[in-house]
């Protein structure tokens, strides 16, 4: 199932970059199998130039992209990574 709850709440509630940044830091504190820095930099860098991501938020799946890029286990919901 698709969650766009981080997208709701970034158009909602009109989140600065940095407090997107620290939600995302405290999600992945609680997080395990976290990517290491070089595949989270070389996801990011693909998704940069994505025309799904907009803003902080990928719109097929709702998620914080830098989130979603930390994560070793998740995938690129269109498949670019």
């Amino acid at each position: 199932m698709t969650c766009f709850g981080c997208e709701r709440n970034e158009q909602l509630l009109k989140l600065t970059d940095e407090k997107v940044l620290a939600l995302v830091e405290e999600q992945l504190s609680m997080e395990i199998n976290l990517s290491s820095d070089n595949l989270r930099e070389s996801r990011l860098a693909i998704c940069a130039s994505c025309p799904f991501r907009q803003s902080h938020t990928c719109t097929k799946c709702g998620c914080y992209v830098a989130f979603r890029a930390s994560l070793k286990l998740k995938s690129c919901p269109v498949g670019k990574w």
